[in-house]
């Protein structure tokens, strides 16, 4: 009977509730462990904002696992906290992208991170923007690399693209072979905070950048780059 009632409501009120409810329905969660940076105690561009302690995070992954979702770990800068690294190694995380910062401050902070299972360290690079998107400079980077080859991890580079700068892709691509790097990754460019409209590309730059892409494929072998 719809007049049936428990804890108070009826059945109607009941069904009403579940259809407002919608459980999650992928199979990974991802988890933006921090907003905070090395030169600010918040990113204000950042979307989200916070930072987790590292045993609720750690029981987090876990209540989420236990649930049967993967976990990732991201952030404006998901290394920041060493004491995070126990939730990477409880998600299986292979992968953890930084600005590089943190493992320049502290070279030996690289072997905890080795020692939590991740493999590969993905460094945000943005070349030619880098003083505009980034504090970091270009030879704290290249310091970056340095210390994640010598730990025997494997790097690539994370890099944005803009609308100036979409033709020095080919430059781009040619640096990271240049220094032994076998991957980059391009994220579009998204206008949040401050950020310059005018850099954002187009539905025709899209096409143009597709078009750069492939022809990069074809310059380089699968094991180049």
């Amino acid at each position: 009977s719809r007049h049936c009632s428990h804890d108070g409501q009826t059945t109607a009120q009941i069904e009403s509730s579940i259809e407002d409810y919608k459980r999650f329905s992928g199979r990974q969660v991802v988890i933006m462990t921090t907003s905070h940076h090395h030169t600010e105690c918040e990113n204000r561009n950042a979307p989200f904002s916070g930072h987790f302690d590292p045993d609720e995070l750690y029981r987090t992954v876990q209540n989420l696992q236990n649930q049967g979702y993967s976990v990732r770990l991201d952030g404006v800068e998901p290394l920041l906290d060493p004491w995070h690294l126990k939730s990477f190694k409880l998600a299986g995380q292979k992968t953890a992208t930084t600005d590089g910062q943190v493992l320049t401050e502290d070279s030996h902070y690289i072997f905890s991170i080795k020692e939590a299972g991740i493999d590969t360290i993905n460094i945000l690079y943005h070349f030619d923007l880098q003083k505009d998107l980034s504090g970091v400079s270009p030879c704290l980077v290249k310091a970056a690399l340095r210390i994640v080859d010598l730990a025997g991890l494997k790097s690539s580079i994370v890099t944005t693209i803009t609308r100036p700068y979409l033709r020095e892709i080919p430059k781009y691509c040619e640096w990271c072979v240049k220094q032994g790097i076998t991957e980059i990754h391009f994220m579009n460019y998204l206008p949040q905070g401050k950020a310059n409209d005018n850099w954002v590309l187009t539905p025709d730059d899209r096409k143009r950048y597709y078009d750069i892409i492939s022809e990069q494929r074809r310059k380089y072998s699968a094991g180049s780059l």
